[in-house]
């Protein structure tokens, strides 16, 4: 092989060797394959290597590390991956726009071990100019390619399979068939299924009726289903036959003011749903209002998404008398993408200063004014329960940052909170640097999409994180850092953070913890590898030996 990268060398050495500490294979952030890119010369040693394998658990396998190989060689790395003995996870994904044959991944498929737990399959397609289904089932030029995938979902991975996931699917794909093999999964628990458009229904009312009333599944996704018009009466389902699932999404499904009511009746009977998730439909605000009624009777629900909804002041209403009185369990609401206004967002922000239950509130593009955030403000002086807050986008200006940088100095719950898109600028963004000096609290702060920052600002945030700040594990700010400040390192340092720069710190003599800070760094970020070193010269010593 060539060893024109070292990087893929000492992967390819590692896979061979049974390396324990090599579980994953894939594109993850942490992977340490992430990076990487797959060439012809590389190719079959990187197959005798992964022959030789009996450590490798999961694999997310993302083709645009392969887009050197032909189709014939994609299709043996693809085997090569299901014949690993224990693989428990496979993630099969394409960038492409033209996506990926279904051909390529039946080939890995139908060699796996019977010990894989995990399928997630995103924008595979039938080879060009073929359909997988047709009215005319005679001019299905495919259908031998998608009968083969469905055989080898009933006969090789079925028993084993507890999650499945199938994203982007073609309009022309047969969801009804396919989900007929899925309901008799005898482990499945998890299912996500999500369309590429929602132009027309894609499950047929009896297919909802069958996977709403099913005693497996305890996690359910249907986005982009076009299932609105058909939903009112399948959801009635679960009160009286469903009493395992516990997590729901409905996201972009043209949820309409029935579908609304019918949710609202489920919720105030069935006592299983932890998550609900309502995203992106046509919710009405009556119909919202119902739902948010329902929750005084349920002390279930910890997670509700009502997102992209058409909600207003009935909605705020009833979120203001739940949070006032404690009358619920919810933990996480979003409201984001709903017109509120200011009137309503005041509501909320009165009672939330005395709730104890609510942990995360989403309120970007509500159309919120500098007074109704203020009341926010405010309650967080009092608050210890809510730990992420979101009001990105959002007209709230200098003045509403600057009141939050004041507060976040007394506030020692909150963890999260992002201000995306909400007209801050120098005012504002200094006041947050001094505060990141004694705010030990927060994690993830989100101040990008704003007014261009001055080189003062980011030097100055730079210099906190240096010396200060070693809990802040992601800051984003405006795009301008990379031209106002091109040798800014604070992207560097919040990666540090996110390793344990204080505990590298405290342990300079602990060398297995540095060569693995080494390792990560060497794979994500040069300037954080220069820091190591400088900061701790030992380590150059330590990667010889």
């Amino acid at each position: 092989m060539s060893l024109g990268n070292p990087s893929l060398y000492i992967l390819i050495q590692r896979i061979r060797e049974n390396d324990p500490t090599l579980i994953e294979l894939g594109d993850g952030e942490d992977s340490p394959s992430s990076s990487l890119r797959i060439g012809r010369d590389d190719y079959p040693a990187l197959i005798e290597a992964l022959r030789l394998n009996r450590t490798i658990s999961k694999v997310n396998l993302i083709f645009r590390s392969l887009d050197t190989l032909t189709e014939v060689e994609q299709s043996d790395f693809v085997e090569a991956i299901g014949l690993l003995p224990n693989l428990q996870q496979l993630q099969f994904t394409t960038l492409s726009l033209s996506g990926q044959p279904l051909r390529v991944l039946n080939k890995g498929l139908s060699k796996t071990k019977g010990c894989l737990k995990s399928l997630s399959i995103q924008h595979v397609h039938p080879g060009h100019g073929t359909v997988y289904f047709r009215t005319d089932r005679t001019s299905n030029t495919n259908h031998l390619e998608f009968v083969e995938f469905l055989w080898i979902l009933s006969n090789v991975v079925k028993k084993s399979v507890e999650s499945f996931t199938l994203l982007d699917i073609d309009d022309t794909f047969d969801v009804d068939a396919l989900l007929q093999v899925l309901l008799v999964f005898p482990n499945l628990q998890e299912l996500i299924l999500q369309a590429h458009s929602a132009l027309r229904p894609r499950l047929s009312g009896q297919s909802v009726m069958e996977l709403l009333g099913s005693k497996r599944l305890r996690s359910l996704t249907l986005r982009r289903l076009g299932l609105g018009p058909i939903l009112a009466e399948p959801l009635m389902l679960m009160i009286s036959k469903n009493d395992v699932i516990e997590s729901l999404s409905l996201e972009h499904n043209g949820l309409n003011f029935q579908c609304g009511m019918s949710i609202a009746y489920v919720l105030s009977v069935n006592k299983m749903c932890k998550e609900l998730n309502l995203s992106n439909n046509a919710i009405p605000d009556d119909a919202g209002s119902a739902i948010i009624g329902a929750l005084t009777d349920n002390t279930t629900l910890i997670s509700l998404n009502l997102s992209g909804n058409i909600l207003g002041l009935n909605v705020a209403g009833r979120i203001a008398h739940l949070l006032a009185h404690n009358e619920s369990n919810l933990q996480m609401l979003s409201l984001n993408q709903n017109p509120i206004g200011h009137d309503g967002v005041a509501m909320i922000a009165f009672h939330l200063e005395n709730n104890t239950t609510l942990r995360e509130l989403s309120m970007a593009e509500t159309l919120m004014s500098h007074l109704s955030c203020s009341l926010i403000v405010a309650c967080l002086y009092i608050n210890t329960t809510l730990k992420r807050l979101n009001l990105a986008k959002n007209c709230l200006g200098d003045t509403a940052g600057i009141e939050f940088a004041t507060v976040l100095r007394r506030n020692s719950t909150l963890s999260s909170l992002d201000l995306h898109n909400t007209m801050l600028g120098d005012s504002s963004a200094l006041p947050f640097a001094e505060t990141l000096k004694v705010n030990n609290t927060i994690e993830n702060l989100n101040l990008g999409g704003n007014n261009e920052f001055s080189a003062q600002v980011y030097d100055t945030l730079e210099q906190v994180l240096v010396d200060h700040n070693y809990a802040i594990q992601h800051l984003l700010l405006p795009s301008s850092v990379e031209t106002v400040s091109p040798n800014c390192m604070i992207s560097s340092f919040t990666l540090l953070n996110r390793m344990g720069r204080k505990r590298l710190l405290n342990e300079l003599s602990n060398a297995q913890l540095w060569l693995d800070a080494i390792q990560k760094t060497r794979i994500h970020d040069l300037s954080s590898l220069y820091y190591l070193i400088r900061t701790n010269p030992a380590v150059v010593s330590w990667m010889k030996v």
